[in-house]
């Protein structure tokens, strides 16, 4: 049978397409049969099915097993949960495995809002609490139940050390220095400070010094980081008179100021630790300039030159400067026009956490005495 007449036949169309990609045909007595082509068309036969064969199965997996294809990979990767989850989760708790409950899980509710509601008061209590004098009968609560219950009772038994150290604790726990409960616990801290400061209460940072001869206050007030005014009021001397075996209360400072204008916050570390914060007036249309500062003077009762030269003694309505001046000069990398600037007090309690001044760093006069009598010159200072 010729070829041309298979063709016309039901299966013509196989033997053309078998014929055309793997095989030749002959006539061999009256019969078709098929040999393997030697030609390199062998190869590309077998190259066109493969190529159909992935592309079908390419086509199967994109309309119909794509659905599946995705809970495969989720069921690999751990991602699907399985539809019956167990009521109960053994939980390791102290080294105990235990069940959890209905009525366990609705403690943990409980205990829970507990502790938001905790926190609320206490977020309460600092709204209220005042901005200027604080006094160690303002007792502020602590949101760590067992440190505010040792706290309370550290200050019943007047061991301000202790309560110091437990506010400490506290207040490293605090994340944002500008929420409300970090100045409440950083204005008692600057109380109890002043209660150990200035009464010489025994431990912590005070020390026994026995005053040897030829001793004077200015020497050992340098030696202890100290200014001669803290510790006369500490020892309640009434004059810079002292004399050999005498035994003098003395704290021993590591001072530095940071002063935040965002916050209007002017904050005294000693060494690492937070000693007092105080609320602050900066200058107007961004004048206080930022950068690192040293301590270089301290006036008590200064004169004001006003920007035009005038002089203005002090006590009249015009000194802008209150009651005390620390004037401070730039260091380090900080601008040296930077010159001029300093701390001191204000007539006018309105204008602090205000920004009203030419620059200059306000406080209320109580406080900037306050300060003044316990933070030496050479003291570092950064506004930032």
């Amino acid at each position: 049978m010729p070829e041309s007449n298979l063709k016309n036949t039901k299966s013509g169309v196989y033997y053309s397409i078998m014929a055309k990609f793997n095989y030749n045909y002959e006539d061999n007595a009256g019969r078709p049969a098929y040999q393997r082509k030697s030609s390199g068309r062998n190869f590309w036969g077998f190259f066109w099915i493969v190529l159909l064969f992935v592309a079908a199965w390419g086509a199967y997996k994109l309309f119909f097993g794509g659905e599946k294809t995705q809970k495969e990979v989720k069921k690999e990767t751990g991602t699907i949960k399985t539809e019956k989850t167990e009521k109960s989760v053994k939980t390791a708790v102290s080294g105990k495995n235990i069940i959890t409950s209905p009525i366990a899980k609705a403690k943990n509710v409980v205990k829970k809002a507990e502790a938001r509601a905790q926190v609320a008061a206490v977020e309460r209590d600092a709204e209220n609490y005042p901005l200027g004098k604080v006094t160690l009968e303002q007792v502020p609560s602590l949101r760590d139940a067992e440190n505010d219950r040792l706290f309370k009772k550290a200050l019943a038994e007047t061991d301000y050390q202790m309560a110091k150290t437990l506010l400490l604790k506290e207040l490293s726990k605090v994340e944002s220095r500008s929420s409300l409960y970090f100045r409440t616990l950083g204005k008692y801290l600057r109380a109890l400070n002043n209660k150990i400061l200035f009464d010489g209460i025994p431990g912590g940072k005070n020390e026994n010094y026995v005053v040897k001869s030829g001793d004077s206050l200015s020497p050992i007030a340098i030696k202890f980081n100290l200014p001669v005014t803290a510790i006369m009021k500490a020892n309640k001397l009434k004059n810079t008179m002292i004399y050999p075996g005498q035994r003098l209360k003395i704290y021993r400072g590591d001072w530095k100021i940071e002063v935040s204008k965002i916050h209007k916050l002017l904050y005294v570390f000693d060494g690492k630790d937070l000693f007092a914060i105080y609320d602050i007036g900066i200058g107007k249309e961004g004048r206080t300039p930022k950068g690192d500062f040293i301590l270089t003077d301290k006036i008590e009762h200064p004169s004001w030159y006003s920007p035009d030269g005038k002089v203005v003694p002090y006590g009249e309505k015009d000194n802008v400067l209150g009651t005390h001046w620390l004037k401070i000069e730039p260091t380090g990398d900080t601008d040296r026009s930077y010159s001029g600037y300093g701390i001191h007090g204000t007539w006018d309690e309105g204008s602090i956490t205000k920004s009203l001044s030419n620059g200059c760093i306000r406080m209320t006069n109580d406080e900037v005495a306050e300060l003044f009598m316990y933070i030496p010159r050479k003291t570092p200072v950064k506004i930032y």
